[in-house]
């Protein structure tokens, strides 16, 4: 684990107010074909000719909200937005972005939408999930398979610009041999609304229900365990179809003709590949989202042509990380789009107009560049949020694993390398070789500009926080987001204490009469096993084993024994019932489980937990010991600064903007919260 420091639990250190850990080391997809060019000798030329100006239109869609499909009807563009609490609800409004009005789905928080259509009447048709039984959507999305009716059932619906409901299909009875999931929906002007049924493609109309247009049976180039998950509609009574095909074991898209009942265009060039999202226009013209940015489709040559270059336009997108399918989008033309674009891996998105800039008006920046092996879907936000409010500077990605996508140690060798030769990006990703580079002059000393008069006195940190970004009492690294790996337990077990000796860990466990399995049965479950717990806790302890400066080890002393015999406690196995399964953190509110296992990276991970999980004050008291050190540990991206940059006095500013992205989303009783907890653990803020 890169850049981990057993520690002090500090309380609630967010007080840095950064977004949350993901994590330098965390894997991204990335597209094939990535080019091996020398980085220190890069272009730093501006791509001019695909940049698109950024406009987000807050107004549309609220916050904790994403778009699961959206479309060009009349003079409207008409949209589904669900919430991360599963709620679904109707969007329309004008091409500018005016006269926006909404609908919440009959059934509230019951009712989430796989998929919609409209139709030029102002009627939306839904398919959606009943949840009466909300765990459907729980537990990892796992369900007993003797689950029967109370799981919930598919519905086709349909509501009028209203929101009232018009009719209501139960598809488990209309497919009670089958499985009752429609995917794919579209509305057609000769058809009326077409299914992707589990037996064909049929269109459905109140008075005759369903109607057979193209059997499963029939498809040419489609298996029989082949399925398809989408439509998109086009001119001409066309259907633009997303299909998984079996035979190949790879995503697929092609071009239905109703009337001709056949398939009539494949898209034989992106066939096979899940990074692209298609989309139509109002001029009928089909648009692919990738993971690089918004093409064109050539149907004549099969090609994608591209127009929009997210690195170029400086605009959030984490289609690179999620896959191009999670973006939503319509285009008003080639030169303007509305798109919901993905900015983590966590589901965040960010509804926007995004609009051609003339190549002429592209203002030339000094280029500043960040060089890492992969860098955090936030860290990447955070430097096109910074590109965007910057006239002078612009600041350039350097990811070694996309210059060598198919040999990670090769890129993994040649980051070392340009860092120690010294043709290092400004700004770099060190990880756990901070120490390394700093002994060998390759990283600048920031200890000036943290101190008082320096660049960066204005932001304060806390004491411990400092601490961790120094080297031999030099600050040469710093940390935009950090997560603390932590057991959290209720204030007055803890009893002012900030750690706790094995011993009066497992006094409590029997006060409660309950077992460790339960005691520690926090969200994570699973890892509540002897064999998960010892890799999982060993990068805490292992500090007490081994010294790795010196490189030796003792695994026969008292804290080696105790620490096993800590997790000898724990449960060899970890079987789950989904028929009876109950919820891990119901045995909180029973007070049965006693500590929690957290990543705390967020403040409303620390409010959920102590009002919602505990329901009283909370205390990050860290895993046993023999002693009063808290086994606590906080991981993070660390970053430092080339010696030899050019360009200190926009590194500054590029730090300043990353370690104080979070603040905007903080609300004042966040604040006061964060400070009255990390004044009672003794930390001045």
């Amino acid at each position: 684990m890169r850049g981990i420091r057993k520690g002090i639990a500090f309380g609630l250190a967010l007080s840095l107010c950064v977004t949350s850990f993901i994590g330098c080391g965390k894997k991204k997809e990335v597209a094939a074909g990535g080019s091996k060019n020398d980085v220190a000798t890069e272009t730093s030329q501006i791509d001019k000719e695909h940049v698109y100006k950024q406009q987000d239109l807050d107004e549309i869609i609220r916050q904790g909200e994403k778009v699961s499909s959206i479309d060009y009807v009349g003079d409207r563009i008409k949209l589904i937005a669900q919430s991360k609490d599963l709620k679904s609800r109707c969007v329309s409004f004008k091409t500018d972005g005016s006269d926006v009005r909404s609908f919440d789905f009959a059934g509230g928080d019951k009712c989430y939408v796989m998929d919609c259509a409209f139709d030029n009447d102002g009627n939306t048709y839904i398919q959606y999930y009943d949840g009466n039984q909300a765990d459907r959507f729980s537990f990892n999305n796992m369900v007993s398979e003797d689950a029967g009716d109370e799981a919930g059932s598919y519905f086709l619906g349909k509501y009028d610009d209203t929101g009232k409901e018009l009719f209501k299909v139960d598809l488990a009875k209309e497919f009670a041999d089958e499985d009752d999931n429609v995917t794919g929906l579209a509305w057609t002007e000769k058809y009326g609304l077409i299914c992707n049924t589990p037996i064909g493609i049929q269109a459905y109309n109140e008075k005759n229900g369903f109607e057979m247009l193209l059997d499963k049976p029939d498809r040419i180039d489609i298996s029989e365990f082949s399925y398809i998950f989408e439509f998109e509609k086009l001119a001409n009574d066309q259907i633009l179809s997303y299909f998984y095909d079996e035979q190949n074991a790879c995503d697929s898209f092609e071009i239905i003709d109703l009337e001709k009942k056949d398939v009539v265009k494949n898209f034989h060039d992106v066939s096979g590949n899940d990074e692209y999202s298609f989309f139509k226009g109002a001029d009928e013209k089909i648009y692919a989202s990738g993971t690089d940015g918004i093409y064109k489709y050539d149907s004549d040559s099969d090609k994608l042509d591209k127009l929009l270059d997210y690195n170029s336009s400086n605009i959030d997108s984490a289609t690179r990380w999620m896959g191009g399918i999670h973006f939503r989008a319509v285009a008003l033309s080639d030169k303007e789009f509305l798109a919901d674009i993905p900015l983590d891996d966590s589901d965040n998105t960010s509804f926007a107009r995004l609009t051609k800039v003339n190549p002429e008006d592209v203002a030339d920046k000094t280029v500043v560049t960040i060089g890492a092996m992969y860098l955090n879907s936030d860290v990447v936000s955070a430097i096109m949020k910074f590109n965007r409010n910057n006239e002078k500077y612009t600041i350039k990605i350097n990811e070694y694993n996309e210059l060598y996508p198919d040999d990670f140690e090769t890129a993994e060798k040649q980051f070392d390398l340009d860092i120690i030769s010294g043709k290092g990006s400004d700004i770099i990703c060190v990880g756990g070789d901070a120490k390394k580079y700093a002994d060998k002059g390759i990283l600048l000393d920031l200890s000036s500009a943290f101190d008082k008069g320096g660049s960066l006195a204005d932001i304060e940190l806390l004491p411990n926080i400092t601490e961790m970004m120094k080297i031999d009492g030099k600050i040469y690294t710093f940390m935009p987001s950090f997560s603390i790996e932590s057991a959290v337990t209720r204030a007055k077990y803890a009893n002012g204490k900030k750690a706790m000796t094995y011993k009066e860990v497992d006094d409590l466990i029997q006060s409660k009469s309950t077992d460790y399995g339960i005691g520690f049965g926090s969200g994570t479950v699973m890892i509540n096993t002897k064999d998960n717990l010892v890799s999982y806790l060993f990068e805490i302890y292992k500090d007490k084993f081994i010294d790795f400066e010196n490189r030796k080890c003792d695994f026969k002393g008292i804290e080696f024994a105790d620490f096993l015999n800590f997790v000898n406690k724990f449960p060899a196995e970890y079987k789950v019932d989904f028929e009876n399964w109950v919820d891990p953190e119901s045995y909180y509110v029973e007070d049965k489980g006693v500590f929690y296992k957290t990543y705390l990276s967020s403040v409303s991970e620390y409010a959920r937990l102590k009002q919602i999980v505990f329901g009283e004050d909370i205390e990050l008291i860290g895993y046993p010991g023999n002693g009063d050190e808290n086994m606590a540990a906080v991981t993070g991206d660390i970053f430092a600064v080339n010696s030899r940059t050019e360009h200190q006095d926009a590194v500054y500013d590029f730090i300043r903007s990353l370690l104080t992205a979070g603040l905007d989303n903080l609300s004042g009783d966040s604040l006061k919260e964060i400070v009255c907890h990390s004044l009672h653990q003794g930390i001045i803020v």
